[in-house]
């Protein structure tokens, strides 16, 4: 734990890094922070955002799903092909979710080529393209204790890294490409070792998430697939209040 002014060091995660720094850097003017606001037009009443560490992004989001009461559905979008693609599930169980994320969660929290949606009636959770958490509510009532548990402050003035210069790698990547391994802070052993242990699998995280929740390619046209970015938004808030920009 963390003395009274002591600062965490702020993580960043392993597929992003900022101009001129190395993936998975210790940035020192960056802290975790979040941010909330109403919303209107849609059916939640508040939008929030956060910002952590990446060691604490998978911990923080399974702590936000547990708040999920009502059935639920997950929505991947995939930006390791050219013009994106997404995949949404059936309604199912919140424990078999997080079973399937829990054994991959190093990859979710550190890949720089997707997003991930939990979604439910009135409350939903997603990992954004930049590792922030967001949260779509009727209540943040419960939320707020689960950031206060953590010790995240409400810093709505703060500038995040997504506003910086930086790039986006699939976490894959690190493993295969020498010259962006040498542009990347050390990774964790287990990691290593389970990439060592079955490339293919571990390269296609995101595939076999998509199979093992039976996951179907995500079309909200009513008809043929379309291919703009815009069309990937689940049809929600998402694509009303937090507008839909592609890595950069």
């Amino acid at each position: 734990m963390l003395s009274d002014g002591q600062k965490r060091p702020f993580l960043m995660p392993f597929g992003i890094a900022l101009e001129g720094q190395r993936f998975g850097s210790v940035v020192a003017k960056f802290s975790e922070s979040y941010t909330f606001e109403r919303v209107e037009g849609v059916p939640f009443n508040y939008g929030c955002r956060i910002f952590a560490s990446r060691e604490r992004i998978f911990p923080l989001f399974t702590a936000l799903c547990a708040l999920i009461t009502k059935p639920c559905s997950v929505l991947l979008a995939d930006y390791t092909v050219p013009i994106g693609e997404a995949f949404k599930s059936d309604v199912i169980p919140k424990e078999v979710i997080l079973d399937a994320f829990s054994r991959r969660s190093f990859q979710i929290a550190n890949d720089g080529a997707m997003q991930l949606f939990v979604e439910s009636e009135g409350f939903e959770v997603e990992i954004g393209k930049h590792k922030e958490l967001q949260i779509l509510a009727v209540s943040l009532t419960q939320v707020l204790e689960v950031l206060k548990d953590y010790g995240i402050p409400k810093e709505p003035k703060k500038t995040l890294f997504e506003d910086a210069p930086h790039d986006h790698v699939p976490i894959s990547e690190l493993f295969e490409d020498k010259e962006t391994r040498k542009m990347c802070e050390p990774l964790p052993k287990e990691e290593v070792e389970k990439y060592e242990a079955d490339p293919k699998a571990y390269k296609n995280f995101k595939q076999e998430l998509v199979r093992e929740l039976r996951m179907k390619v995500y079309d909200d046209t009513g008809g043929a697939e379309d291919p703009r970015p815009e069309s990937l938004m689940p049809p929600t808030a998402f694509q009303y209040r937090l507008p839909w920009t592609k890595l950069t």
